[in-house]
């Protein structure tokens, strides 16, 4: 599994909550969630249309190129790609997390590299390429 966190601490909310307060908590909660599909997006870009410049081989009579070290990995069944999935998990009062998870077995394996094979990160990857956009829609979901 591989998996990228956005944690935001939301303001406190008390019982006579005005509208304002109500107004600024949605639109950071939509924010995080927005940043979450943009972080998934990002992911599945990567590895259903980034560049692969791996080896080339044969498995039932379909040609496959493999991604090299570096890159981030290239479909093949398409079972890595369907695993990436926003979890909207954890809403409280005074927290916001957003989990994207690749929930393919091997995903970590690939993000992370093991002793045989180099990494083929994909999920930090497309956090880092995007973080200042997502932290950009934060700010202004705080200002609002």
């Amino acid at each position: 599994m591989a998996r990228v966190k956005v944690d935001i601490i939301m303001p406190k909310e008390g019982k006579g909550l005005e509208a304002a307060k109500v107004r600024k908590h949605r639109a950071i909660v939509a924010a995080v969630d927005a940043g979450a599909l943009i972080i998934r997006g990002a992911a599945l870009k990567m590895i259903l249309h980034g560049p692969k410049t791996g080896r080339v081989y044969v498995r039932d009579g379909i040609a496959h190129q493999a991604s090299s070290p570096g890159e981030a990995p290239a479909n093949d069944t398409g079972t890595l790609a369907s695993s990436i999935q926003p979890d909207y998990a954890v809403d409280t009062t005074d927290r916001k997390e957003t989990n994207v998870t690749a929930r393919a077995e091997y995903a970590g394996f690939l993000e992370e590299g093991t002793s045989r094979m180099e990494k083929r990160p994909f999920m930090k990857r497309a956090f880092d390429e995007n973080k200042d956009k997502i932290m950009a829609m934060i700010r202004k979901a705080f200002k609002s």
